[in-house]
């Protein structure tokens, strides 16, 4: 480890002034970090902000300004109601970690600060599903963005990220060197929580390695719930190495 390592950075000390306080829970701004209190923080008190992670928060439920956010979607704070928000005018306080309504009134937020997990954008050089597994292809100079395009078992290119919904060839999506998928079939294929998951053909995953000749033996997620409708699979394809069969 290099001399000089202090921390993870995950959490910084944040002191309130006289006539400040904060709630265990509350979003506040480091010198424009974003943040949440893990602790009560009280007048001239220092506590525990952590600056990465995904928390639950407030958010606009009304009709003017009820906002609809989809999974990796930017989400922006407004500091003077205290709810998350669409509006680009106010401090961006992350991505959007699960779906949420115009209606609902939280929205569960991957804090701005938490670089390892934020989606990152792209451009299909293909057409791409979703629940798919993909890899840096190229650059487009033009729109300053990288190019993805499916990873695949028999091929030489690994995974690197995964793409939870479609994006047709041409447009821009968000990729995920972690991603958490619920709501998916891991009945079919697995058998029970923990079964790894690997790498498998045009992007796609399964439940078994690899064992032919000049194919990619990748172990890239986990199943974290077992169930036909409700399943869940951990997706870490930017966590894991390839290993390629010889002949």
């Amino acid at each position: 480890m290099a001399t000089n390592y202090t921390a993870e950075g995950k959490v910084v000390q944040y002191t309130c002034g006289a006539s400040e306080e904060v709630s265990s829970g509350d979003v506040l701004f480091v010198n424009g970090v974003p943040g949440v209190a893990l602790v009560d923080i009280g007048n001239d008190e220092t506590g525990s902000v952590a600056v990465t992670g995904a928390f639950e928060v407030d958010k606009h439920s009304d009709s003017t300004h009820g906002a609809e956010f989809k999974v990796g979607s930017v989400v922006f704070y407004d500091t003077g109601e205290g709810k998350a928000s669409v509006a680009m005018g106010n401090r961006m306080l992350g991505y959007a970690y699960e779906a949420a309504d115009k209606g609902d009134a939280t929205v569960v937020v991957l804090l701005a600060g938490d670089s390892r997990d934020a989606p990152i954008p792209f451009k299909a050089a293909e057409s791409i599903g979703d629940n798919k597994l993909v890899y840096i292809d190229g650059y487009d100079a033009d729109k300053d963005i990288v190019e993805m395009k499916l990873a695949a078992v028999d091929s030489d290119f690994a995974a690197m990220y995964y793409v939870p919904e479609e994006v047709s060839s041409g447009d821009i999506g968000l990729a995920y060197r972690q991603y958490h998928q619920k709501g998916i079939d891991t009945d079919t294929g697995f058998s029970a929580v923990g079964d790894l998951v690997y790498l498998h053909e045009s992007g796609g995953f399964t439940n078994a390695a690899s064992t032919s000749n000049n194919q990619i033996n990748q172990v890239v997620g986990v199943v974290t719930a077992y169930s036909a409708t409700e399943g869940a699979i951990l997706f870490f394809p930017g966590d894991s190495k390839a290993k390629a069969h010889s002949t």
